[in-house]
């Protein structure tokens, strides 16, 4: 009789650790699928920042003859994740790229030349053509 309590309680006693190394598993897929969206979050919020912060140097540019400034983007989005910057003078806008991603800003003139890279850029108005350069 004693025996067969003992093996009954280790029984109990295994299924209760296999219970809880079943939840605390489940927990750690639900956290790290939440870790996931927070940085992808992260990533979009910072992208569209850089979008608009270049967007809005290009149109601060457009308005004022003899503009000069020096600006700079971040080396990486949310510092985490590498990117490039394109523009469309035909459809105004600023694009930020990486991976498969983008997003995009409004500029409000198409009289635009030169590279936006990541880190310091210059920009200048010179006659009404936006000249940036890194």
């Amino acid at each position: 009789m004693l025996i067969s309590q003992r093996g009954e309680v280790s029984i109990e006693f295994i299924s209760l650790v296999g219970l809880m190394l079943s939840i605390f598993v489940f927990m750690i897929v639900v956290i790290g699928l939440k870790n996931n969206d927070i940085t992808d979050s992260m990533i979009y919020s910072d992208s569209q920042r850089i979008a608009d912060a270049i967007a809005s140097e290009i149109n601060t540019a457009s308005r004022i003859e003899g503009y000069y400034r020096e600006f700079e983007i971040p080396e990486k989005i949310a510092g985490m994740e590498n990117y490039t910057v394109n523009y469309s003078t035909e459809f105004r806008f600023v694009q930020v790229n990486w991976g498969i991603n983008n997003q995009m800003s409004n500029i409000v003139t198409n009289n635009v030349s030169g590279t936006i890279n990541p880190g310091t850029n210059r920009i200048r108005n010179e006659r009404g053509m936006i000249i940036i350069e890194s």
